[in-house]
């Protein structure tokens, strides 16, 4: 995922799923241009915003015996769920958006759709992993969410040299 992309109609956009919008670059082994599939807060692909040419094409990787919109969002469940894991565990709860210019300020993008602050996204995401994914993860049942908000807990963040 790259820090700036030109979506379809041709703004920029800083790439994060802090936005109400973060774009996949898929490339396939035949082609040196990306596919590009534009992915919504909640998982869903955006399809106002994804050329439905790259999502064809994008689908060819897709195995045939998997339900291709599964299999996107699952896709968007490891990448978002990766990325505000590791924020969280750093101590941020929201991005800091440094651009490539060394002589221009960073800017923090918004925590509206960090999914452990967003209790209507996160439920979106444990009911996608409660029924979508817990099958193949872990074969107990998961009986209730039993979830916390990470805002003000003290974060360490430890340095070794060994």
């Amino acid at each position: 995922m790259s820090p700036i992309n030109t979506i379809p109609n041709g703004t920029n956009a800083k790439n994060s799923p802090a936005n109400d919008f973060w774009i996949l670059n898929v490339t396939l082994a035949t082609d040196k241009t990306p596919r590009q599939i534009v992915f919504l807060p909640d998982g869903d692909i955006d399809l106002t915003r994804t050329n439905l040419s790259d999502l064809k094409d994008a689908n060819s990787i897709v195995p045939s015996d998997t339900t291709k919109t599964r299999f996107w969002q699952t896709v968007n469940w490891l990448f978002v769920t990766l990325y505000w894991t590791s924020l969280i565990d750093v101590g941020r709860n929201r991005p800091l958006y440094l651009p490539p210019s060394n002589n221009t300020v960073g800017q923090f993008l918004p925590s509206t759709n960090n999914i452990f602050l967003n209790e209507t996204l996160l439920y979106s995401f444990y009911n996608f992993h409660y029924t979508s994914l817990r099958s193949f993860v872990a074969k107990e049942s998961i009986s209730s969410l039993g979830y916390s908000s990470p805002e003000g807990f003290p974060t360490v963040f430890l340095q070794s040299y060994f």
